[in-house]
Parts: structure tokens; C-alpha cells; sequence
């Protein structure tokens, strides 16, 4: 690409924009997942783990959940910009996260049930229930 490198450094605003959304969202996610009883309840449905194609970075099922929490949650700052051409390229990009389509139906109840879950930490145990309706 004329000389610059695409795919690293402040030289790439859609990296950069992507990169922001995504980490952003492992800075409240994973802090809460990483605690008591959220981490416990999480990991008794490890047998969900399924390794996402090409993806071979992600080895145990805490990780993926957390990367399906955030890999939602871009769908939905997408969508919530009014960006639904980049929320479906999203989806697309994804395509291999098997659970990805029940992770964003979760996340967009929550957001319709923002009076009864004021916060992600108030919804994670509702979010943790639904796997049990994933096959395991």
C-alpha cells in the first residue's frame, strides 16, 4: 500500500478505530470475569469451548468468552452508530465464532432491559445462564 504499512501503527484509522472499540471493551469484561463467582460460573460450561478457526491464540474457554462478550459488543457499537454496513462486516469477519449470533442477541437484551440491568456487572449472571441453552 504505497509504502506504509497497513496493518500496525497510527498510520491506519480503521485499525486504530477497531482496536479501540475491541480493547475497550476487555477493560471492563475481563475485570469482572476475572473475579468471584463470575470466573467459576463462566468456566462450568468449558465444555462449550470450541476452537475458532485460524484463531489459534484462544486455547481455553474463558478467554473465548470474554472475546465473545467484546466481539459482540463491536457489533453493537456498530449498530448503535448507525453503522450497520460495518456491524454486518463485523459479522462476517466473525463468522467462525460459532456462538457469536447468541452473544449479540444477549447483548441486545440487555440493552433493551437497561432499568432491570443498570450495568454489564448486573446482567454477567443473566449473560452466564443463557449458555445452558447452548448445545454442551
Amino acid at each position: 500500500m504505497n509504502g506504509k504499512i497497513a496493518e500496525t501503527g497510527f498510520d491506519n484509522a480503521n485499525k486504530i478505530a477497531n482496536l479501540s472499540v475491541h480493547e475497550f471493551g476487555h477493560s471492563f469484561v475481563n475485570t469482572l470475569t476475572s473475579q468471584e463467582p463470575f470466573l467459576s460460573n463462566v468456566n462450568t460450561y468449558g465444555s462449550l469451548f470450541k476452537p475458532v478457526k485460524n484463531q489459534p491464540q484462544y486455547t481455553d474457554w474463558m478467554t473465548l468468552f470474554n472475546e465473545y462478550v467484546v466481539r459482540a459488543g463491536e457489533v453493537m457499537v456498530m449498530e448503535k452508530l448507525g453503522r450497520n454496513d460495518l456491524a454486518q462486516k463485523k459479522r462476517e469477519e466473525y463468522k467462525d465464532w460459532i456462538y457469536l449470533n447468541h452473544f449479540v442477541a444477549q447483548m441486545q437484551s440487555y440493552q433493551k432491559s437497561r432499568k432491570k440491568y443498570p450495568t454489564f456487572k448486573s446482567f454477567l449472571p443473566t449473560l452466564i445462564d443463557s449458555l445452558s441453552s447452548l448445545n454442551h
